[in-house]
């Protein structure tokens, strides 16, 4: 989940990607794609919920910071190309 105050931009999201694959995240403007590529990089803190890619998992809670050494673990596992 994520919010901008009242805005809830991402709600009920459940993706799976197999490892090693290239996937494309299409949908219409403003629906909330770069937001979630963001919120799976840590370039955006979600509101709630957690992130797992691979081994590592993160969760997440109102109010709740993620330390510096949990986001670079993460990153590791991922890979983003903005168009």
């Amino acid at each position: 989940e994520k919010r901008f105050g009242d805005n809830h931009v991402l709600r009920d999201i459940s993706l799976t990607m197999a490892e090693g694959t290239v996937t494309a995240l299409v949908g219409p403007s403003g629906g909330g794609k770069s937001t979630l590529l963001r919120c799976i990089n840590l370039l955006e803190t979600p509101t709630s919920g957690s992130i797992r890619l691979g081994e590592e998992k993160i969760d997440f809670a109102p109010g709740r910071k993620v330390g510096w050494p949990a986001i670079q673990k993460l990153r590791r596992q991922t890979g983003m190309v903005f168009q």
